[in-house]
């Protein structure tokens, strides 16, 4: 039997909710550097590195070094955003955020790029043998909205049955 796999964001979609579209995981405490380098080891096409260096990490609300992966066409607004270069507001992005052991991806107004590039990298964290992922959620809101879990959960299994459609 062949099964689907849905973008991560599918049921933000079939509830017409957002704005912003949120995938936030965190992996064991000790696997920070391991989820750092397996997420660097993707191919992650439409998107770019940056480094970012004793900057403000949006997840953590404090100064940090982290990764990002943004999408290609906002990548130089977004870099000059964080260096303080230039600020500008940017509505509609893709970024993917590596910080210690959280893994946030963030589609702001939903994004720009198709969800074929995120979901494979959840699934192949997910599938990782060197990764336990210890929860996850697919979170909506933004700009004057709450945000709002759509989907939690404490398990591999139970991400890969939400991302089969499989609703508990």
């Amino acid at each position: 039997m062949l099964l689907m796999v849905l973008n991560w964001f599918w049921e933000i979609e079939l509830n017409r909710a957002g704005p912003d579209y949120l995938f936030l995981a965190t992996f064991k405490p000790s696997e920070g550097l391991q989820l750092a380098e397996e997420v660097k080891q993707q191919p992650l096409p439409g998107f770019k590195h940056y480094t970012a260096t004793n900057s403000p990490c949006w997840l953590h609300n404090h100064n940090a070094s982290y990764d990002l992966y943004i999408d290609e066409y906002h990548y130089e607004q977004l870099v000059a955003n964080i260096e303080g270069k230039n600020a500008a507001n940017i509505w509609i992005y893709n970024i993917i955020t590596v910080c210690g052991c959280d893994l946030k991806i963030e589609r702001g107004y939903g994004g720009s790029l198709g969800g074929e590039v995120e979901t494979d990298l959840i699934l192949k964290l997910s599938h990782s043998p060197n990764l336990t992922m210890v929860k996850w959620a697919v979170v909506c809101g933004g700009n004057g909205y709450n945000y709002t879990d759509m989907a939690t959960g404490r398990s591999t299994a139970e991400l890969l049955d939400y991302l089969l459609g499989i609703t508990r």
